[in-house]
């Protein structure tokens, strides 16, 4: 990563590639805060993902030298659905929020406030630039068309090459260097090698940094009647997930799970929150459900007063990590 890092300092045009827990956001983040260093330098983050946008603002705030008055007024971001415009970041207490930008007009011709001189970082590049959308306003050629109509000299695209099939048009598109990263630094290698069975390139092969293997996929596997009704569906479930976050605390003793402990669902399992949230309510230790974008926004939880969990579709972590996760329901095939 030094190697990298180095390298991106020398360059205007960058596309970092890498494996997922490569540590391309990690290494975008050290280039944001140098950018960040000069009093007049705009950073414009673009990500699909509206809860990275937090996660970003949140790892920025715990930097030395990084102030809030810095990150209100000179880091900006875009998250879809696009046509909602550029967003400021607004701080207050414990608590991030992303607001239209009052001083920018929320559309698509904000770009031209920022370029040619803004530093414009677009992240988890792979998907924005990869398929269409189901609006308009989440059709990658729109970002295409702001990002050739608006250039700016300094541009940063974030790709995961394991998931990526468009990585030469990128390249011809936008004019930009390549820098890659090839080790795994936050995944075990066993979630390396067994993230290679869903990777669409035949060339990523990478492996871990670390030379643990790493705790195996505890599956938890359990019969359920062919005609059972939703609700005794859902019951089962949240038995099953209650017992699992039991024994991660008793195997974790001490360990907050606030911010650490996510619970992922597609859309067949997103009515589980109602009765999951109250059966966690009646712990010994409450748990609360919060969504990944409530805990990304979230600066400190000493305040409050219950542990909070995520409880969240998959789609709106993407890009996001956490210590531990319970994903429910994905025995069947999924879209993404």
């Amino acid at each position: 990563q030094q190697q990298a890092l180095a390298k991106c300092k020398e360059l205007a045009r960058i596309h970092i590639k890498a494996p997922a827990g490569g540590g391309k956001t990690f290494l975008a983040l050290h280039l944001i805060m140098k950018k960040l260093e000069q009093p007049s330098k705009k950073v414009l983050f673009i990500v699909r993902n509206e809860a990275l946008c937090y996660h970003v603002v949140k790892w920025l705030m715990h930097r030395k030298g990084v102030t809030k008055d810095v990150i209100q007024s000179q880091f900006y971001v875009l998250f879809e659905s696009f046509n909602r415009g550029v967003h400021k970041v607004v701080i207050e207490d414990d608590k991030i929020s992303l607001t239209p930008s009052s001083d920018l007009s929320s559309n698509f011709n904000t770009f031209s406030l920022f370029t040619p001189s803004a530093f414009i970082v677009v992240d988890e590049a792979h998907h924005l630039f990869a398929a269409k959308g189901e609006d308009s306003s989440q059709d990658p050629t729109l970002l295409h068309s702001l990002l050739r109509k608006y250039p700016s000299k300094e541009l940063l695209l974030l790709s995961d090459i394991s998931q990526s099939v468009v990585m030469t048009q990128m390249e011809s598109l936008f004019k930009t260097k390549d820098v890659h990263l090839t080790q795994g630094v936050r995944c075990s290698e066993r979630i390396m090698i067994g993230a290679q069975i869903f990777s669409t390139s035949t060339s990523n092969s990478a492996l871990s940094l670390h030379t643990q293997q790493g705790l195996p996929l505890n599956v938890i596997r359990f019969d359920l009647k062919l005609q059972a009704s939703i609700a005794e569906r859902n019951t089962l479930y949240v038995e099953k997930i209650v017992s699992e976050i039991k024994r991660i605390r008793s195997k974790f003793p001490g360990l907050s799970l606030n911010g650490r402990l996510a619970i992922l669902v597609d859309d067949t399992f997103s009515n589980l929150k109602g009765e999951l949230g109250d059966a966690l309510g009646t712990l010994e230790q409450p748990v609360s459900l919060e969504s990944a974008h409530e805990a990304a926004s979230t600066l400190s939880y000493s305040k409050i007063e219950n542990e909070r969990i995520v409880f969240d579709k998959i789609s709106n972590v993407d890009g996001l990590e956490f210590l531990f996760v319970i994903a429910v329901g994905f025995d069947h095939p999924v879209s993404e």
